[in-house]
């Protein structure tokens, strides 16, 4: 699989040399020369050409621009003060936690992280699995590694108060054999060869740490981070200092 910014770069690359074409073919149908063999035609063909680029960058890098801020934020205004949103203990939580989940996907066993997931993480997976089992297919996962892990957006869903409520979306590049076989043994989704697969996970913060709450097949790029509620101010957190009993009995 190609990763992302190979992707687009290559998108981008294919709509400015197709601009150059239809320019040159112009000039050549009508015998006059193009606009690009003067100073001032280069320049207006460079600044059109880039003007385009720009414009359609809003729309195919809202995921990749979302990241950027959701980076800058955790690393310069909330990890100092609230070490879990720190960008390298996420990784390092990431990939402490993603060996459990895929193995789970095999045994149907989380007990190794059930303090770490939420009870929406486990009844999701269980749906996956029985959902294949009623067509009586079968799962084939094995987790190679963590190529990258992208910080997508951290917004709100729910009242708070922040670092309650906060939730963070991950994409993870993986390495890893993801493949969903049929009675016959034919793969129907995924492959059965080591490949790259991506996951989306979100992570939901009870108040006093994230917990896992899903992870999905990461098929499309997530367009609609920008418009969700941002968390207040890192000014206006409060940390919940009550017990994780004290929590539940709540």
């Amino acid at each position: 699989m190609m990763s992302r910014p190979t992707r687009y770069t290559l998108m981008l690359g294919i709509v400015l040399i197709l601009v150059a074409s239809v320019s040159t073919a112009y000039g050549q149908a009508t015998g006059r020369p193009t606009i690009q063999y003067t100073f001032g035609g280069q320049l207006i063909f460079w600044v059109g050409a880039l003007a385009l680029v720009l414009f359609i960058g809003r729309f195919m890098f809202k995921e990749q621009l979302n990241e950027r801020r959701t980076l800058r934020r955790l690393i310069r205004e909330i990890g100092p003060f609230y070490p879990e949103f720190d960008i390298d203990h996420l990784k390092t939580w990431v990939n402490r936690c993603a060996p459990h989940v895929w193995q789970g996907w095999q045994t149907r066993e989380w007990s190794a992280i059930d303090g770490f997931v939420t009870d929406n993480f486990k009844a999701s997976a269980r749906q996956f699995l029985d959902t294949l089992d009623e067509g009586d297919c079968t799962f084939e996962g094995r987790l190679l590694g963590i190529l990258k892990v992208h910080p997508l957006g951290l917004y709100m869903v729910g009242d708070g108060p922040a670092p309650k409520d906060t939730e963070l979306m991950l994409r993870l590049e993986q390495k890893a054999v993801y493949a969903v076989r049929s009675p016959s043994g034919k793969v129907l989704s995924g492959r059965a060869d080591v490949d790259q697969v991506q996951h989306f996970w979100t992570l939901r913060h009870d108040g006093r740490a994230f917990r896992l709450d899903a992870v999905w097949l990461a098929e499309k790029d997530a367009t609609d981070l920008a418009e969700r509620p941002l968390p207040p101010v890192v000014t206006e957190w409060v940390r919940d200092t009550r017990s994780a009993s004290t929590q539940q009995a709540e």
